[in-house]
């Protein structure tokens, strides 16, 4: 009789003492960083298509424009991206435009018919995020206690090789 009292007060005990080590584990290993990784991810996939945004740019405008810093490559899609689009949710610590974003041209195949050459325009922009939630760490986690840094590259066949200069 006395072993079954014991049995069912340990039973109820435990369960009780148990909760608060595993709510801290469920919270501050498991959740916290899951939100900071989802925001990680959508900032990634922010900066993607600012960068699709810049090279589609880039393949219709005169090449002193997409490459100039007050140009609409490098300032007036960046400007719009952080003001009106999808990236207005991610947190950047500098300004992913200007000097973050650089525009290359190079020629492609040359038509034996028309002696015309195609060109390339490819933009690589990038952008430096900060965490959704800073976790406290004992060293900097990139992504989680620490700003990330991503970096895209996209390339497309300019509309008129002319404007892509000598």
């Amino acid at each position: 009789m006395k072993g079954r009292m014991q049995q069912k007060r340990s039973r109820r005990g435990s369960a009780l003492t148990e909760m608060g080590p595993a709510l801290f584990i469920l919270l501050m290993m498991i959740f916290f960083p899951m939100l900071d990784l989802m925001g990680m991810a959508a900032s990634y996939c922010s900066g993607m298509y600012l960068n699709m945004m810049q090279v589609k740019e880039a393949a219709v405008c005169q090449a002193s424009d997409a490459q100039s810093n007050s140009g609409q490559v490098k300032k007036g899609v960046v400007d719009n991206w952080l003001q009106h689009g999808i990236g207005v949710f991610v947190k950047t610590t500098s300004y992913p435009g200007g000097n973050n974003t650089k525009v290359v041209y190079t020629n492609g195949q040359l038509d034996p018919q028309t002696k015309i050459m195609d060109k390339f325009v490819t933009v690589t922009t990038t952008v430096t995020c900060q965490p959704f939630l800073t976790i406290p760490f004992w060293f900097p986690v990139p992504g989680l206690s620490a700003p990330m840094t991503f970096v895209y590259s996209a390339q497309a066949q300019m509309e008129n090789p002319d404007n892509a200069g000598p």
